[in-house]
C-alpha cells in the first residue's frame, strides 16, 4: 500500500501549527487562557501583531487538522484488513491503547496540554465504526457535528459571563507558570496537576475529537486526499469551498480584531471568549481552506508538498520530539543556564516566531535524510507491532 503525499504533508503542517501556539505562550503556560499566552512586550503593536498573525491561521486550525489527519490514517489502517471488521478493531483497540500510554505519560512529565490523549480515547471511540457502511458513518458524522455545536454554543454563552475585572495581565504574569518556575520539582508539579485538571474537563472538547476523527475515516474511506478526475470535473467542489473559505474568512477577521483588542487592553478572563468564538469559527474557516486545497491538489501535488511529506511520516516522534525541545529550554530553571533570563528569545513575540519555525524547519529536514535511509517512526513501529497486516506496517 503506498503513502499519500498529500496525507503527509498535512501532517507536517499541521505540526508547525500546533508548536508554534503551543511554543509563544509557553512561558505564560498554565497560568494564561490563550495557548498562545501574552504578547511580549505586552504594549507592542508587531507583538499583538505577531500573536494575531499566529491566532487567526493556526490556533484553533491546527490542531482540528491533525486530529482530521489521525482520523485519516485510522482509516487507511483499517482498509489494510479489508473485510475482517472483527481483527481490524482488536488491532486498532491495542494501538490507541498504547497510543493512551504514551500520551498520559507525556502529558504528566514534558507537557500538559498533551494531545494525544485525547486522540486515544476518540480513536477507541471511532475504531468500533472502522468497517461501518457509509450511509451509517455519514449520520454519525450529523450526530457528532450536532453534538459539537451544542456544546461549543454552551461554553460560547458560559466564556461571555466569565471576566474578571481584577485579573489583569500583571497578574496572571505573577502566577505560577513555566516561565517561572524555580526548581524542576515545582515544574514538573506544576505541569502533572494541570494534566490532570485538564483530564477532568476533556469531555468538553472530546466530542468535538469524535468528529473531526470520524471525517478523516471518511475522507480515507472515500480516498479524498489522493488526485481524483472525478473531483477534477466537479465544478460544485471548488466553488462551494470558496462560500466557505470566504464566509470563514470575514468572521474569523472580526474575532482576531476582537482578540486583538482585548490583549491590548489587558482584560486577561475576557479572551476566554474569544479563544471559544475562534474554535468554532476556525474549523469553518479551516474546511473551506482545505477544501480549497485538495480542489487544487486534484491533479497532483506540487514540488513544495511533496518535501514537507517525509516528516508527515514521522508525526508522533516529531510531535514529541518538539515538545520535549521546548521543556528542555523555555522553563527557567532550564533556561537561565543558557542565556540571562530576560533575553530569552521565547520572551520576545516576533523573535519566537522565527526561533519555532526554524526549528521546526531543522527537524522536517531532519525526518527528510532519516526518510532517504528507509528508517522508520520507532514509536509508530511499536505502536503497529504484532497488530497490524504486513500492508499496513508498511504504509503506518
Amino acid at each position: 500500500m503506498q503513502r499519500e503525499v498529500t496525507a503527509d504533508a498535512l501532517k507536517a503542517l499541521a505540526l508547525l501549527g500546533v508548536f508554534l501556539v503551543n511554543g509563544m505562550g509557553y512561558l505564560s503556560a498554565p497560568a494564561y487562557p490563550l495557548p498562545l499566552g501574552l504578547a511580549s512586550p505586552a504594549d507592542s503593536w508587531l507583538s499583538i501583531g505577531v500573536h494575531a498573525g499566529v491566532f487567526t491561521v493556526f490556533m484553533g486550525k491546527a490542531w482540528p487538522l491533525l486530529t482530521f489527519m489521525f482520523g485519516h490514517s485510522l482509516g487507511l489502517m483499517a482498509r489494510g484488513f479489508r473485510a475482517n471488521a472483527l481483527q481490524a478493531r482488536a488491532a486498532l483497540k491495542s494501538r490507541y491503547l498504547k497510543l493512551l500510554l504514551i500520551g498520559a505519560v507525556h502529558g504528566l512529565l514534558i507537557y500538559y496540554g498533551d494531545v494525544l490523549t485525547a486522540y486515544a480515547l476518540a480513536g477507541l471511540v471511532v475504531c468500533r465504526w472502522a468497517h461501518l457502511r457509509l450511509r451509517v458513518l455519514l449520520k454519525k458524522l450529523r450526530f457528532w457535528g450536532g453534538f459539537s455545536v451544542l456544546i461549543w454554543l454552551g461554553m460560547l454563552l458560559l466564556a461571555w459571563s466569565f471576566d474578571d475585572p481584577s485579573r489583569t495581565a500583571a497578574v496572571a504574569a505573577a502566577e505560577p507558570s513555566y516561565g517561572n518556575a524555580p526548581a524542576q520539582s515545582q515544574w514538573v508539579l506544576l505541569n502533572a496537576s494541570t494534566y490532570l485538571e485538564m483530564l477532568l474537563t476533556m469531555f468538553l472538547y472530546l466530542p468535538q475529537v469524535i468528529l473531526l476523527m470520524l471525517a478523516g475515516l471518511i475522507c480515507a474511506r472515500l480516498r479524498l486526499l489522493q488526485p481524483s478526475r472525478r473531483l477534477a470535473r466537479s465544478v460544485w467542489a471548488g466553488s462551494a469551498w470558496q462560500v466557505l473559505f470566504l464566509f470563514g474568512a470575514v468572521i474569523q477577521l472580526c474575532v482576531t480584531v476582537g482578540m486583538a483588542t482585548r490583549m491590548r487592553a489587558g482584560a486577561v478572563d475576557a479572551l476566554w471568549f474569544w479563544q471559544v468564538a475562534n474554535s468554532g469559527v476556525g474549523l469553518c474557516w479551516l474546511s473551506g481552506a482545505v477544501g480549497l486545497a485538495l480542489h487544487a491538489l486534484r491533479r497532483g501535488a506540487p514540488a513544495w508538498l511533496v518535501a514537507l511529506s517525509p516528516a508527515g511520516r514521522y508525526t508522533l516522534v516529531l510531535y514529541l520530539g518538539l515538545s520535549l525541545c521546548l521543556a528542555a529550554l523555555a522553563p527557567a530553571w532550564a533556561g537561565s543556564a543558557l542565556l540571562a533570563w530576560h533575553a530569552h528569545p521565547l520572551q520576545h513575540s516576533a523573535i519566537a516566531l522565527v526561533s519555532l519555525f526554524s526549528l521546526w524547519a531543522v527537524a522536517v529536514t531532519a525526518c527528510a535524510w532519516t526518510s532517504r535511509r528507509g528508517l522508520r517512526d520507532p514509536l509508530a513501529r511499536w505502536l503497529s507491532r504484532s497488530t497490524m497486516p504486513t500492508a499496513s506496517k508498511r504504509d503506518s
